[in-house]
């Protein structure tokens, strides 16, 4: 096992894959390594409720955990995203330490240093922002050609068929100055083309989080970058 080392497995959608790749930046610039499975200090599992049967899908892929980790109490496991919103807390029964929902994943970083100080600690970050938290930098690596940047989280529309409100919280609209940075961060290391993401792009700024930009005004801002 090596130390400050780790290893994320992802399920879902384009905006858990980029939380994913946020949080391996962090870990990153705080002095973590990314690790193959049996070999890391600690294991997040980032989850989605959409697929088919996804508590079934997290719960055995903790028993592959620890299975392949040898059950050892050194290694930290953790939850986050849709489905550790849904289950909360219950999943510490399955020796995991640290739950993190669709908000709270943004602590994760700070939290995974502190129960890896902490051993009897478990910790769990399931409430909803009022607002859209800004995530701490990571890494400043290479941009792949297509950068990905989140412009929002949560919805407003409580379909009956859907559990994105339940599980990603209301809609909070990012502010368009902090959307256009990163956007010119990721051209300047490297992209050319650039995804917006959220649950509900159309609605953008249409909630009271918002700074009153349409999301038809913040395309045509974010195509006026130079290099896009």
């Amino acid at each position: 096992m090596i130390d400050n080392s780790f290893h994320i497995i992802t399920f879902g959608c384009q905006m858990n894959v980029h939380d994913s790749q946020w949080l391996a930046r962090a870990l990153e610039a705080r002095g973590f390594c990314e690790a193959p499975l049996e070999e890391a200090r600690v294991v997040v599992v980032n989850t989605c409720s959409v697929r088919e049967k996804p508590e079934q899908k997290v719960m055995s892929t903790l028993g592959r955990i620890r299975q392949v980790t040898g059950n050892s109490p050194r290694v930290l496991v953790a939850v986050t995203g849709c489905v550790a919103q849904q289950l909360g807390e219950k999943l510490f029964s399955r020796q995991v330490r640290l739950v993190a929902g669709s908000d709270g994943i943004s602590g994760a970083p700070q939290a995974i240093e502190r129960l890896l100080d902490e051993p009897a600690l478990r910790l769990s970050l399931l409430d909803f922002t009022s607002h859209y938290v800004e995530r701490e930098p990571g890494a400043d690596t290479p941009s792949a050609p297509v950068g990905f940047v989140n412009i929002m989280q949560g919805c407003d529309n409580f379909c009956a068929y859907c559990i994105v409100p339940y599980t990603r919280g209301r809609q909070k609209s990012r502010l368009t100055p902090a959307i256009l940075d990163e956007c010119r961060h990721l051209l300047d290391r490297g992209a050319r083309e650039i995804t917006l993401l959220g649950q509900n792009v159309n609605a953008f700024g249409r909630d009271t989080h918002g700074d009153g930009v349409s999301f038809a005004t913040l395309l045509e801002k974010v195509a006026a970058l130079p290099g896009l």
